[in-house]
């Protein structure tokens, strides 16, 4: 019997192949045996080529555990945003360099296309990559302090970060003295100033801090406005009462506001466009305020949408500077107190195309 050293079947003596597996049991005679070229596809030198471009980009980045003491891994973690410096605390030199190259190119690009369509996902990578280097730094203390990492750390290290964001985002927003707000504009028409939709970052805590400047877009509460509209029976009233809402800051205690043939004056001096209202077209081409103490200019120059009393207009809130409008306690709404004021707004976040500061 032959077995065949394959699957270990046991062969009649005369057969020359395993009936099972159909190994060769014997050699065959005469066999001739050729050298030939292996043939090597462009492909297999191409990932040759690639698996080691990627080996020696890995030894370049390779950074070994150094021998120092006890580090604090939710330190490390935190100053690894700050442009790798989580990486020089845990004595990983070369590493926190390359961190802080990443981080110089990563916000660059941000800027650069932050009001492109795209940009939002250029953010999210950005986010993606500071968010590893946070674990970064957290691995290697853990691993410095002698200790098994396992991704139960880094779990724990993920969740710690964003528990303190969101725990941060409302009591910054709800808390008993807001620190800041995120608006989103819900109305059209503050347009072509504000979108609807527009996300809105407004600083409440440094509208607390220091007293309005000219300038400042300001998130605030206006006094209610009467509109009448004088008709041949009875007079059309228009009850416009926002509870909040975006003006600029046009004067200061004591400045003479006033405009002419729609040129905006203060104290005599022609102001600068920025400082001008939200939407100067929607108020008339000549007016004069003088602040008193205690007080702040921020002419009320939109129409809100919202049920109004009467139909002249269609139901719609009428144009400030509508032929015939009287404006009832005009000067009351459009001079403020500080107490009006929510806070500034700072910059639009979202969407993209709109994103920008607003001046001062």
């Amino acid at each position: 019997m032959k077995i065949c050293p394959r699957c270990q079947f046991y062969n009649q003596d005369n057969n020359i192949r395993c009936i099972r597996c159909g190994w060769v049991l014997e050699p065959v005679k005469d066999l001739r045996i050729t050298d030939s070229k292996v043939r090597r596809h462009f492909f297999a030198f191409l990932s040759r080529f690639v698996r080691a471009a990627f080996h020696r980009i890995g030894l370049f980045f390779h950074t070994e555990i150094p021998e120092v003491s006890h580090r604090l891994p939710y330190i490390a973690a935190g100053l690894s945003f700050l442009f790798g410096l989580g990486q020089v605390y845990n004595r990983q030199y070369k590493k926190g360099i390359i961190f802080c190259v990443g981080y110089i190119i990563g916000w660059s690009i941000v800027i650069r296309t932050i009001t492109a369509s795209y940009s939002n996902w250029l953010i999210l990578l950005f986010i993606a990559y500071a968010l590893y280097t946070y674990n970064d730094g957290f691995v290697t203390a853990i691993k410095i302090n002698g200790q098994i990492w396992t991704v139960r750390y880094t779990l724990a290290a993920y969740s710690a970060l964003f528990f303190l964001l969101g725990f941060g985002t409302v009591v910054g927003q709800f808390f008993i003295s807001p620190m800041f707000k995120l608006i989103r504009v819900s109305q059209s028409t503050l347009a072509p100033y504000f979108h609807r939709g527009d996300m809105v970052f407004v600083d409440c805590l440094l509208s607390k801090l220091r007293s309005p400047r000219v300038g400042d877009v300001i998130f605030y509460n206006p006094e209610t406005l009467i509109i009448e509209i004088p008709g041949a029976l009875e007079s059309s009233r228009y009850l416009i009462h926002e509870r909040r809402t975006f003006e600029t800051i046009m004067g200061l205690p004591g400045d003479v506001v006033e405009r002419k043939s729609g040129v905006f004056y203060r104290n005599g001096e022609p102001m600068p466009s920025w400082c001008k209202p939200i939407l100067p077209d929607n108020i008339f081409n000549d007016l004069k305020f003088k602040v008193p103490d205690g007080n702040y200019l921020a002419i009320y120059s939109h129409s809100p949408e919202q049920i109004s009393l009467g139909d002249s207009f269609g139901g719609k809130t009428p144009r400030l500077n509508s032929p015939g409008v009287i404006l009832v306690n005009w000067d009351k709404v459009c001079l403020i107190t500080k107490k009006q004021v929510i806070g500034r707004a700072v910059f639009t976040m979202n969407p993209p195309g709109y994103r920008r500061f607003f001046r001062p």
